[in-house]
């Protein structure tokens, strides 16, 4: 596999965090909303969603992550449409990196080089690298 910018995705339908390296094996950065021109739409929708949610009493927490995860989805298309990324990892609990996939066009599919079922959402930057070690 060639060097390129890597993206690795971890979320736990609710959250997520957006790390990268530009060089398989460096260290992982996390991307912050301020770093990158359209993370700042992403963020944006997360939260005027939520709170749409919380005051909609009717939606259900699977129709909230189902939001989620379709709008995480869009973003990397749009992301791998800009060439933002050359390749993608997803990290997240139980079937959600199958939920992510699934919604994902075809193009999107193909950069993801590796899926681990976990949630290291909250975990410190130095464990998430030490457990995802060859992964990205």
């Amino acid at each position: 596999m060639k060097d390129g910018i890597t993206w690795v995705i971890l979320t736990d339908g609710n959250y997520i965090k957006i790390m990268f390296n530009k060089v398989r094996g460096d260290n992982l950065k996390t991307l912050r909303e301020g770093d990158f021109e359209h993370t700042s739409e992403i963020a944006y929708k997360m939260v005027t969603r939520k709170r749409a949610l919380t005051l909609n009493k009717l939606a259900t927490l699977q129709d909230e992550q189902s939001f989620f995860l379709k709008l995480l989805a869009d973003f990397l298309n749009k992301q791998q449409e800009i060439n933002a990324f050359q390749y993608l990892t997803l990290v997240a609990p139980g079937d959600i990196t199958d939920i992510i996939k699934g919604f994902l066009p075809e193009t999107v599919n193909k950069m993801i080089i590796s899926s681990v079922k976990a949630d290291y959402l909250q975990l410190s930057q130095d464990k998430i690298q030490t457990n995802l070690s060859g992964n990205y």
